[in-house]
């Protein structure tokens, strides 16, 4: 196939590039009046205009185009957003023909913003540039890179999500010019089809658009006939009978077919498929919504596109003498007292996947799991056991009750192999355990761990010891001790990068050694207590400024705050090192960062209780808030039991005209 770069050159003939008219923050690439602005802190946006290299910095609401025209001194016709606050690259398509082929052309826009002062920021912003081309012609699909390089591909190794289809702001005469375009001079196989699916296209979605002419292209390329060993009676059915999509419906005494349809993305229609289910075995086909013939289907397919068919119930004795009877008991609904519905989709996963199969009869909860891996299209290989997807023996597959089982199947078998974790963790009940533990961690919409090996690894003593205990409080201690670990972590790394001047050092030293391994009783606790001192670190970079805040509210107020009666005191925190060092000794939550920062912006006023014998030793936290005292703690959020406490507040809420809200006292 002749490159399109002989006619048409990378970067030329972008004139007819379509104006992003509907609507604000998109991207008209050609337009230098276009202002770019970037999001560095959450009230604070930054404007650039690329014409003249101006920049403004706005601490209100987005600015609209008059707004953006008056500020630049020109005319802003429009404005995008850069989704990273540094810097982005923007990815556009452009639809045109050139010669005999349909070409989606890419380019890409690349736009940065670095701060160089308090108010003042650098940013730039290139001009638009192709770099690679998807080419549809008679002889198939190919990609043309921008240093003249051309190779054949499949659709569906065309990466278009994260790029802007121009075509979609397009208006409906350039729409139409390159579907005149495309039926008239553009050469490609099964063209006929093509145009007479494209007919029926979403009118949400443009005709040419990148998105729904790979679908239907692929949909009309395709060759997947029904197989030669299917038997006669089925190929029959196929071909000389309708049913009602969602049913199962008995055609012989060991002959069942179960009808569904997937939803076409970007046509008026659906996909129908079927299943049959002999004796002996169970059968896949679709039929092509634009050539409209049968073809064998993809049973993973099937179950991944197919919600109505996952969880569509039917009459558990309509697969009697057939291959799926065996299966019906293991996909009863439990919801249905009688018993007697099933779920189609687990009946497919049995018949499907022999992994399935077994872990129906061996636990719910590691079926369960099996079932949305198979639903979510994770589990490709239907012949793989149990034992092998999982890497230990059949055996072993008894460990598995009463755990929670990770989504990440390929992880865990890796896992369960692995030289670090059989050191670490000999005994197999044990490892199960301790993998299990360390892949629900994962985040699943971006795979990304949260413990570490050596997290786990080091962990090993009291995992050991939570996989021992029967308790029913079992999954919360693993959340909190998760949550420990995590921040064990966080403290640990603040810990060994603290500088001299740290606000914190002393905070720190005196908080003291923070175990990994902790007796299952201890969890709780040490999670707690933990957590008060990694929340002060997760904002010790304002710490500082919090302090200044506070030590100008003490210079200002303590004076007509405290108070003392000879037996004790109401003092006022000089500095957020005080109120931290408050909340760890007292271990409740004043230390943490929202009752700093609440003091500094003075929105609450925290006080101190103490014994005038010991003015040094915390006692008695009070939080005053809006005239009134909110909140009166001892150690572990405890209530006072001592009246002469009692009446002293009472004396200083009456002088000080405060209302009484909290416990002062538990009788």
């Amino acid at each position: 196939m002749k490159p399109t770069w002989d006619i048409v050159e990378f970067n030329d003939d972008i004139g007819a590039v379509p104006c992003f008219s509907r609507g604000l923050r998109k991207l008209n690439p050609l337009d230098r009046n276009v202002a770019v602005y970037f999001e560095p802190a959450r009230r604070e946006y930054v404007y650039y205009l690329p014409r003249n290299g101006r920049t403004i910095v706005s601490e209100r609401e987005l600015y609209g185009e008059k707004e953006l025209s008056e500020a630049f001194g020109t005319t802003v016709t429009d404005y995008f957003h850069v989704k990273e606050a540094q810097g982005s690259v923007r990815t556009f398509l452009y639809e045109m023909v050139i010669g005999e082929c349909l070409v989606y052309r890419v380019f890409e826009i690349k736009a940065e913003c670095r701060k160089t002062g308090e108010k003042e920021y650098e940013c730039t912003v290139s001009p638009p540039s192709e770099v690679r081309r998807y080419v549809f012609g008679i002889e198939g699909v190919s990609v043309e890179e921008s240093e003249h390089t051309q190779k054949f591909i499949t659709a569906d190794l065309i990466e278009k999500e994260e790029a802007y289809d121009t075509l979609k702001d397009a208006d409906a005469e350039s729409a139409l010019s390159l579907y005149q375009a495309f039926v008239h001079n553009v050469k490609i196989d099964h063209k006929a089809e093509m145009i007479r699916a494209l007919s029926f296209v979403k009118k949400d979605y443009p005709k040419l658009g990148i998105e729904a002419f790979t679908e239907i292209y692929r949909w009309s390329v395709e060759e997947k006939n029904v197989p030669e060993d299917t038997p006669e009676r089925i190929v029959r059915e196929l071909n000389c009978r309708s049913h009602k999509p969602g049913t199962a419906v008995r055609i012989d005494k060991d002959l069942v077919v179960m009808t569904g349809e997937r939803k076409c993305r970007y046509l008026k229609c659906c996909e129908e498929t079927r299943t049959y289910f002999d004796d002996k075995r169970a059968y896949y086909f679709r039929r092509n919504p634009v050539t409209f013939r049968w073809e064998a289907d993809d049973l993973r397919e099937q179950l991944v596109q197919n919600r109505e068919i996952r969880y569509t119930n039917v009459d558990k004795d309509v697969f009697d003498n057939t291959c799926a009877e065996k299966f019906a008991g293991y996909s009863v609904d439990k919801d249905i007292p009688t018993g007697s519905k099933i779920r189609l989709g687990q009946v497919l996963a049995q018949t499907g996947f022999l992994s399935a199969e077994q872990a129906a009869k061996t636990d719910r909860a590691v079926f369960n799991v099996i079932i949305d891996n198979i639903y979510e299209g994770r589990l490709l290989d239907g012949d793989r056991t149990l034992s092998d997807l999982l890497g230990i023996t059949g055996a072993q597959i008894k460990f598995l009750r009463n755990i929670k089982i990770p989504g990440n199947l390929e992880e865990f078998a890796k896992c369960m192999e692995a030289e670090d974790f059989r050191e670490h963790f000999p005994d197999v009940k044990k490892r199960i355990f301790a993998v299990a533990f360390y892949l629900n961690g994962f985040r699943p919409w971006h795979d990304e761990e949260d413990l570490t090996r050596e997290d786990i690894f080091g962990a090993a003593q009291t995992l050991n010891s939570l996989e021992k205990s029967d308790a029913e409080d079992r999954e919360r201690l693993l959340e909190e001790y998760r949550d420990y670990l995590r921040m064990h972590r966080s403290y640990r790394e603040y810990a060994a990068n603290m500088q001299e001047d740290d606000p914190l050092r002393q905070e720190i030293e005196d908080f003291g050694e923070v175990p990994v391994n902790l007796k299952p009783s201890r969890i709780r606790d040490a999670h707690n207590k933990l957590g008060r001192i990694v929340d002060i670190i997760g904002c010790s970079g304002q710490i500082t400024k919090y302090t200044a805040a506070i030590e100008e509210r003490h210079e200002k107020e303590a004076a007509s705050t405290e108070y003392t009666d000879g037996s004790y005191s109401i003092l006022m925190p000089k500095n957020a090192i005080e109120i931290i060092r408050e909340g760890r000794e007292l271990q409740h939550c004043v230390g943490r960062a929202g009752y700093i920062q609440a003091m500094a912006a003075g929105r609450c006023t925290i006080l101190f209780l103490r014994d005038n014998k010991d003015l040094n030793t915390p006692l008695i936290t009070i939080e005053v808030r809006d005239g009134s005292i909110m909140q009166c703690y001892g150690f572990r959020d405890s209530y006072n039991k001592d009246p002469g406490i009692r009446d002293f507040v009472k004396e200083y809420a009456s002088l000080h005209g405060l209302e009484i809200y909290a416990v002062i006292c538990l009788d």
